[in-house]
């Protein structure tokens, strides 16, 4: 994820998947508070460069609104 961002930039496809990628890992691990900031950060830019309806958004979406 941070190797995306510094090449693409946050507002890149990939960038905003590998965002979403990271904070499901992190979550898996246990690091939920990691895993709430980091949706929390992405997920306006998500809905701003791919719309609420594209799938990545809903699934940053699902996964900010699931109880940690």
């Amino acid at each position: 994820y941070s190797g995306s961002m510094q090449l693409r930039g946050e507002e890149h496809i990939e960038t905003i998947r590998e965002a979403l990628n990271y904070a499901n890992s992190l979550r898996n691990v246990g690091r939920f508070e990691e895993a709430k900031s980091l949706l929390r950060k992405m997920t306006p830019v998500a809905r701003r460069f791919l719309t609420d309806d594209n799938e990545i958004t809903l699934k940053m979406r699902c996964s900010l609104a699931m109880d940690f």
